[in-house]
């Protein structure tokens, strides 16, 4: 069989006015990225670490005149103690006043206060 001549004008791609679209855009617009999460410039210190409660309760106090000592209950143990010593490993009396016992806890070094009841 015979074959035909090739049209080569008929091959030529003809002009076009405009713009050609993009074939590789993407049609569906896309989401933008979330926004990243803001850091902190700094960092807030953790807060400082706190005592437990007191576990004593004041019985009563005997002062002679050069030394105050201070009776305590805690739970089933009896203590009698004055200003400068400890109680175990956990508790240090730091001062007594009329109104107060101040207690250094020493593992945590803050103070706390076991107030005094006003007698009647």
């Amino acid at each position: 069989m015979p074959s035909e001549p090739l049209d080569l004008e008929a091959l030529e791609r003809r002009k076009t006015t405009g713009t050609v679209p993009d074939l590789f855009v993407n049609p569906v617009p896309v989401a933008a990225p979330p926004a990243p999460a803001r850091v902190a410039a700094i960092a807030a210190p953790p807060p400082p670490p706190v005592a437990p409660p007191l576990p004593f309760r004041y019985l009563g106090r005997f002062d002679d005149g050069e030394r105050q000592v201070v009776f305590l209950e805690e739970g089933q143990i009896a203590h009698s103690i004055g200003a400068g010593e400890t109680i175990g490993q956990r508790y240090r009396v730091e001062r007594i006043s009329d109104t107060a016992v101040t207690f250094r806890h020493l593992i945590f070094g803050t103070e706390q206060t076991l107030v005094i009841p006003k007698t009647p």
